[in-house]
């Protein structure tokens, strides 16, 4: 399934392939799965997976709200292709460990914001 790009047009191009196919691996879904059962949100739960998996680019404020929208969009695919119904997935970016400012990073180029 593809994932919907959303208002994240800006890094959507240069992370959204990598990012989808990483949050749909089995065993990062069962992670993420895990941490909403027990009230934390998806994405701190792959934080430091996704750092040591792609960077400290990934911590970028774009880049993390982005893969905050990614990870409902995957956790809420994979519960439809299962068959669960109206399960709740915690808001991603709110419980978070927040992302770091200044610096954009984009296809190589760094450019402050």
């Amino acid at each position: 399934m593809p994932y919907d790009r959303g208002c994240y047009m800006d890094v959507a191009p240069f992370w959204g392939d990598t990012l989808w196919a990483y949050l749909n691996e089995t065993p990062v879904l069962i992670v993420m799965l895990k941490a909403v059962r027990e009230g934390i949100a998806p994405v701190e739960a792959i934080d430091n997976e996704l750092t040591q998996r792609f960077g400290k680019a990934v911590r970028q404020e774009r880049v993390h709200e982005f893969t905050g929208h990614l990870v409902r969009q995957a956790i809420e695919a994979y519960l439809a292709k299962t068959g669960i119904q109206n399960a709740a997935v915690p808001c991603c970016a709110e419980t978070a460990a927040q992302p770091e400012r200044g610096d954009y990073h984009v296809q190589g180029k760094d450019t402050a914001r």
